[in-house]
């Protein structure tokens, strides 16, 4: 008989994605201050997508986006399917 694994015990890679810009500023890609920096478009995809691909792409299960500036714009848009998975 094999040596059954103890799933109860495996934890999910985990990681914090901060997506904040720290900036008032990130023209000319964007004039007003109300969109968020990392929903940016950058060749068609926003910057926040990058970085999400990015991390699943390494292993990554449980993603925390941590962000004050555009919060509501970037929870609407990872609700609404953004970023690859929805809710």
């Amino acid at each position: 008989m094999g040596h059954q694994p103890d799933n109860k015990h495996e934890q999910k890679l985990q990681a914090v994605l901060l997506a904040d810009s720290f900036t008032t500023t990130f023209r000319p890609i964007t004039t007003d201050k109300l969109t968020p920096k990392v929903l940016c478009p950058l060749n068609n995809l926003t910057m926040l997508d990058y970085s999400i691909e990015f991390l699943t792409g390494a292993g990554v299960e449980e993603l925390y986006v941590v962000c004050s500036t555009g919060g509501d714009a970037v929870e609407s848009y990872l609700d609404a399917g953004g970023g690859g998975g929805g809710g």
